[in-house]
């Protein structure tokens, strides 16, 4: 069943105030306002659904067509959620042959024949190649005229692995409702950037104590650090540190953990009013 969530919202009128921000992936559509001199942003609209990701580009196109203020004339940027991605460094990627070179890495990971191809360098060594539905990529191209399109993940990936670079091991989990995003690295070098569905806290906490042996890490000398909303992340903490000697709540900016509890991302929050 389909979730549509629309919330209360202040006067977007201003163009020259208000920015635009669309987050898309093949489960769903989320709109966001955000001013980025007052450093407020605000969920305007979410749907999500479940079903065929064949059907993905129509609900995606009525997502976006039902509502007349998204298609207005705003400065937009979109974050591509994705249904497949994987990681490769930079140098695998020839520059005469890197679109051929992409497709051919994602079909490792993706064999439908349908889909879009994107790759993106992230500026940390590796460039992010992954897919959406096939003509989601055209479509968002002839819809919105701008170049500010990226990897969803590129925001706390840049945040992980530059602002919050040192030595050790350190794994970095994002919680929204239904989905987490996580980065681990070591020493600075990223190890695992993934995103999983969850049902319920002990589903993420499987996940995350699996995903944490699978690359090798110990218990006791990585550093855990949760964001997210609040209830969230109370429910998870003790369950992971049960397996896990250092987890804690992520220290961020008030107007970004403002923005998450308003039901941002933090994908979506530091790709806007990040300081």
């Amino acid at each position: 069943m389909d979730l549509n969530i629309t919330t209360p919202h202040p006067d977007i009128s201003d163009h020259s105030r208000w920015r635009l921000q669309l987050t898309v992936g093949d489960g769903g559509v989320r709109a966001n306002f955000y001013d980025a001199a007052a450093g407020r942003l605000f969920t305007y609209l979410e749907k999500s659904w479940r079903g065929d990701p064949a059907d993905s580009l129509r609900k995606i196109e009525d997502a976006i067509y039902e509502d007349p203020a998204i298609l207005d004339d705003y400065t937009t940027g979109i974050l591509i959620r994705p249904s497949r991605m994987i990681f490769v460094p930079d140098s695998r990627l020839g520059a005469e042959s890197a679109e051929e070179d992409a497709g051919e890495l994602l079909s490792l990971v993706d064999a439908s024949d349908a889909l879009d191809v994107w790759s993106e360098s992230l500026g940390c060594g590796f460039t992010a190649v992954f897919s959406t539905p096939a003509g989601v990529r055209d479509f968002l191209s002839r819809t919105f005229p701008t170049e500010d399109v990226h990897l969803a993940l590129r925001p706390m990936l840049g945040h992980v692995l530059l602002k919050e670079r040192g030595p050790g091991r350190k794994m970095w989990v994002h919680l929204d409702a239904g989905t987490l995003d996580v980065v681990a690295a070591a020493d600075g070098f990223p190890v695992l950037i993934n995103t999983r569905e969850y049902q319920e806290a002990a589903d993420a906490a499987y996940y995350i104590v699996h995903a944490l042996r699978a690359i090798g890490f110990d218990a006791a000398g990585t550093d855990v650090r949760l964001s997210g909303r609040e209830e969230l992340r109370k429910e998870l903490m003790p369950m992971l540190r049960r397996h896990m000697d250092c987890v804690s709540a992520a220290l961020l900016p008030t107007c970004i953990n403002q923005a998450i509890a308003q039901g941002a991302s933090l994908c979506e929050a530091l790709n806007t009013i990040a300081p």
